[in-house]
């Protein structure tokens, strides 16, 4: 099934790459829409198709303007700036409208919308009501998720519930406010879950294909993005409790490659597949957090750890017993000059992990054989994420649902699975001045490190907790160092200035060839 769900319109997938921007051309192929979409097995094909495209999506390089545009990671390499901008710039909230890496994601995002459409409007032909359904479902699952992805991107978006076949159809569309685009998430991700949940056990899906529990704790992260806490929370208990799913015995299990075959799969409700072995359809993120000493000459070395995530760990965990930490906070060598040893840090967990064969039950890095042909999935929903969304919701003292004690509980269940020491309410005041809600948010930074997750995290707790995090950050870590890095403090004093940033900077700029394509589409306020 793996390879079927992989590989089964990877000529679709791949010539999407091909095509020009989504609003003024028709994504995927060539043929007629009659001709595509007029039998079951049609219909079927083309539902893969659309998790295919999930692969490019995320082939887009999203962890440089993501992990690095928060504080666990940093890239200060300046040694050739011109050669390495679109790498450097996000790690210092300089991105412009023309980085070659946010392109991809407004376009593969809208070639999935526009292929879910087309399945949509095309469920006729099928004659069998629970097939019918779960395709339903899982379109709607889909397309949510896209839309989802750009609102935290980009905000507000152009909302497209129907397919377009020409860029006349689609050149008068402009965005949609942001609560309007929240609102087509919710409606979509209810109606997933819902038709999921009507299908009983008839429906038993593949690993990698989407099911009312993905949907449910999908929509449960829209809801708390949204500050719509109180409707987030009956669906987290739901899947916290009901799911089946659990933290799986090992964190490493998580990020093996042959993870459909290991434990690992208990916790991961929804991953984004990946096969190596030269097909085009491994990941590019092992290579992106690879370096050469240790993955192979396959790694690229743009993803660095900094020393405010290392410092985390070592102020609210024991590095010696937590197992989280040297698979994210992995080390070639120290340096003996402070703040030059960025470039031997990485994170394994990223890269991919193995069993040692020397049979001790350590995990290493895996190799990469191909640059950009990882076999990692990536873990976009899993349990431990569901469980402290939840706690957060327990933490937040001006909630109804305000539990120190659940929420502290939730907390010691994902550090127990890790190895590290339990917390307790001194432990609490110690460490986070007695702040439960703060203990919940560095949990989830060391839990989910390099899974694109802080950034969002901070930035769901306003824009002034995320900037002033961002404003301490770029003051202490050594990477912005002007006696150690004086090109990249003088590209951050662009940034900086009266002491303060601008939160206009936490969103992307909509790409520059989407405003010059469709004019109806608005640039965001400070590009």
């Amino acid at each position: 099934m793996k390879n079927i769900l992989k590989i089964g319109l990877l000529g679709i997938c791949l010539s999407a790459l091909a095509c020009d921007d989504f609003l003024t051309k028709i994504p995927y192929n060539t043929q007629s829409i009659e001709n595509s979409y007029d039998s079951p097995s049609d219909i079927a094909g083309n539902v893969i198709g659309c998790y295919n495209q999930l692969i490019t999506i995320h082939r887009s390089k999203e962890l440089l303007i993501n992990e690095n545009r928060s504080d666990n990671a940093t890239y200060p390499n300046t040694e050739n700036i011109s050669s390495n901008y679109d790498a450097i710039t996000p790690s210092l909230l300089l991105i412009s409208s023309n980085n070659d890496n946010i392109l991809p994601i407004w376009r593969g995002c809208y070639y999935l919308i526009n292929r879910t459409n087309l399945v949509l409007e095309h469920l006729n032909v099928v004659i069998e009501e629970n097939e019918r359904k779960q395709y339903e479902a899982e379109m709607k699952f889909l397309r949510g998720w896209a839309y989802f992805m750009l609102a935290r991107y980009f905000g507000g978006v152009p909302l497209l519930t129907t397919s377009v076949s020409s860029g006349e159809d689609a050149k008068g569309i402009g965005r949609a406010s942001l609560d309007d685009t929240f609102a087509r998430i919710e409606a979509d991700l209810r109606d997933s879950y819902q038709l999921f949940e009507s299908l009983g056990n008839s429906y038993k899906p593949a690993y990698g294909r989407a099911h009312q529990w993905a949907a449910k704790a999908l929509l449960g992260k829209v809801y708390m993005t949204w500050h719509k806490n109180d409707l987030a929370k009956p669906l987290l208990e739901d899947v916290h409790l009901h799911s089946g799913f659990k933290l799986t015995g090992n964190y490493e299990d998580v990020f093996v490659a042959t993870l459909e075959t290991t434990k690992g799969k208990e916790e991961i409700l929804f991953p984004i597949r990946f096969t190596g072995g030269g097909l085009g359809i491994g990941n590019n993120f092992s290579t992106l957090c690879g370096h050469e000493e240790v993955s192979g000459t396959k790694g690229s070395n743009l993803v660095f750890w900094s020393n405010s995530l290392r410092d985390a760990f070592t102020e609210t965990s024991d590095v010696t017993l937590d197992r989280r930490y040297p698979v994210t906070c992995g080390e070639i060598s120290s340096s003996t000059t402070v703040g030059q040893d960025y470039p031997k840090r990485y994170p394994p967990k990223m890269v991919g992990l193995r069993l040692k064969a020397d049979g001790s039950g350590k995990y290493e890095t895996d190799q990469l054989d191909k640059e950009n042909d990882g076999y990692l999935d990536w873990p976009e929903l899993r349990f431990a994420d569901v469980v402290l969304l939840l706690a957060e919701i327990k933490a937040d003292p001006n909630s109804l649902y305000y539990n120190e004690g659940e929420a502290l509980g939730l907390i010691n269940d994902v550090r127990r699975r890790a190895g590290a020491p339990e917390l307790d309410t001194d432990d609490i005041t110690a460490m986070f001045g007695g702040d439960m809600k703060e203990a919940v948010l560095n949990e989830r930074r060391l839990e989910l490190a390099f899974e694109n997750e802080r950034l969002f995290d901070m930035i769901r707790q306003g824009d002034q907790y995320a900037t002033d995090i961002l404003l301490e950050f770029y003051k202490t870590e050594p990477a912005y160092d002007p006696l150690i890095y004086p090109n990249v403090y003088t590209m951050l004093s662009q940034v900086i200035y009266g002491d303060k940033i601008d939160a206009w900077r936490l969103l992307l700029p909509i790409p520059n060839d989407e405003i010059l394509r469709n004019g109806s589409i608005k640039q965001n306020p400070g590009y």
